[in-house]
């Protein structure tokens, strides 16, 4: 308690000193500098009142940046699509995985209906994904996947075409449904989800998406 008292008694009759003081510790009798740089006493950190704001921005996103790769982490254990190797995680940076797929097919931009701000649309012939901006650390992330035709498959083997049946043999019948959209059927896997529209029992749509990006 003595040495919490006496780093805030030396922070606020130092604050307004143009010349660097030393804070003395009185446990052992060392002389520790207290300059223009983050000092560490005793587990604790003296901070002049100059660099306060600065050291309140960059912890501020320090704990951003642990936030999102909780967040990156958690969804790599969602549904995730593969496409000719590359591994496609919902919530991912769009970075590396750009990167492996290559130039697109067809790009645009346009203002979301599942989200506020604009989406990215990178149309590849038979699947195409749709990004959205993290605000937090300004960096694009896989928002969905949309499977557009029967030459490409979930990562379980599912593909357009095929029955209810055969969506049940791969994902079970844990699923939710929307009443009034007849053939909608969801299934959810740590924040992130699997969507199947079927038309007389017959799927007509697959897509992958991050089940909410402002989790």
């Amino acid at each position: 308690m003595k040495i919490i008292v006496s780093v805030i008694l030396i922070i606020l009759l130092t604050g307004c000193s143009s010349q660097p003081e030393t804070l003395k510790n009185t446990d052992k009798s060392e002389d520790i500098p207290v300059n223009n740089k983050i000092t560490e006493y005793n587990n604790f950190e003296i901070v002049p009142e100059e660099d306060i704001e600065d050291y309140i921005d960059l912890n501020e996103n320090i704990d951003a940046n642990e936030d999102i790769n909780d967040t990156e982490s958690a969804l790599k254990n969602g549904f995730m699509f593969v496409y000719n190797g590359t591994d496609i995680y919902m919530g991912e940076y769009t970075e590396r995985i750009l990167e492996e797929l290559g130039e697109a097919m067809d790009y645009s931009e346009m203002d979301s209906c599942s989200f506020d701000g604009t989406a990215k649309i990178y149309f590849y012939g038979n699947f195409e994904i749709e990004t959205y901006l993290k605000t937090r650390d300004g960096k694009d992330r896989v928002y969905s996947v949309d499977l557009v035709d029967d030459s490409v498959a979930t990562a379980e083997g599912v593909y357009i075409g095929q029955t209810y049946q055969d969506m049940v043999n791969a994902y079970g019948g844990d699923y939710s449904i929307i009443p009034e959209i007849p053939g909608f059927y969801s299934y959810n896997k740590n924040g992130t989800e699997l969507n199947f529209n079927l038309k007389d029992g017959v799927i007509i749509s697959i897509k992958y998406k991050v089940e909410d990006i402002y989790a």
